[in-house]
């Protein structure tokens, strides 16, 4: 990729009017955020407000579904990757939005999927082991397999590391819903997005 610009506005800007002035003069494809909640909903309010998201594609590190409701249309376009988007097609996934929905009256975000994948895969591995017992609960889940809401889990012995789907996702209007959700773009395998035993390399 051909990197023709960068620039580094302080944690807590309120205007980004000269930053979004560059980006749309740089006449780049794509733009790379690395912003702090409040500093990123500021920002793609206001390149919203001056066309720049329709002309230069906001990239950030993970697109969540609560970001897009509290960002709301400004944010629609925006790519970037999630642990847990609530629109995976299996039917487990199927089974749990609808149930949380039903329950909760909202779509389920990263953190409410990844708690109950977390949850339910302890409470199996309890089962496994017959004990509450750390160190048995331990050994249980050690090199143990899960299926989870999106696919496979699997827990590595070598560092206790829980290796799962990864995806990449756009934010964007569905008539069927009251706000942006996370339109699946690429799907990839745990042992893509997860870096090797103990180091920060990636196969």
């Amino acid at each position: 990729k051909e990197v023709v610009g960068k620039d580094y506005p302080p944690v807590g800007t309120k205007d980004f009017a000269s930053y979004i002035g560059k980006i749309k003069q740089s006449r780049a494809d794509g733009c790379y955020l690395v912003l702090p909640g409040q500093d990123a909903t500021i920002f793609l309010r206001q390149a919203h407000q001056f066309g720049v998201t329709r002309e230069v594609k906001p990239i950030m590190e993970i697109v969540e579904l609560e970001n897009m409701k509290a960002v709301g249309e400004a944010m629609a376009g925006t790519i970037g990757s999630s642990r847990y988007p609530f629109t995976v097609d299996t039917p487990k996934n199927r089974d749990f939005v609808k149930r949380f929905h039903a329950m909760h009256g909202v779509y389920p975000d990263m953190f409410d999927g990844e708690t109950y994948e977390g949850l339910e895969w302890l409470a199996q591995v309890i089962q496994k082991a017959g004990s509450d017992d750390v160190e048995k609960v331990i050994e249980a889940w050690e090199d143990s397999s899960y299926e989870g809401l999106e696919g496979p889990f699997f827990m590595r012995k070598c560092d206790h590391q829980a290796v799962q789907p990864g995806f990449m996702v756009e934010a964007v209007k569905d008539p069927n819903y009251p706000h942006l959700i996370p339109k699946i773009l690429a799907t990839y395998p745990g042992d893509r997005v997860t870096p090797k035993c103990r180091t920060e390399e990636f196969a």
